[in-house]
């Protein structure tokens, strides 16, 4: 994974089952580059923020972490499936 534009090292700490299964997730998709998956992660937590903000446009309270679940449920899912009417008999 390229990451596009200027890049700044940072120090973090992590406990050591998350940073195992960091490692673990780069070692299999990235071939052991642990910047990209840390960069995969800060994406997804900035679209967090992204729907956050949109929820906070609409006046709308923080969502629980059951509502976040359910609304992604429905964003993967695609689109609703059309049914055939049954035509009577």
């Amino acid at each position: 994974m390229k990451r596009a534009g200027t890049t700044e090292k940072v120090s973090v700490s992590l406990q050591r089952d998350l940073l195992k299964t960091l490692k673990r997730r780069a070692k299999r998709l990235y071939a052991g580059n642990l910047s990209a998956v840390l960069t995969e992660v800060a994406e997804a937590a900035a679209r967090l923020e992204a729907q956050d903000d949109l929820i906070s446009h609409f006046g709308w309270g923080p969502l629980s972490d059951a509502e976040r679940t359910e609304i992604d449920a429905e964003w993967y899912a695609g689109p609703p499936v059309k049914r055939k009417k049954k035509v009577a008999a």
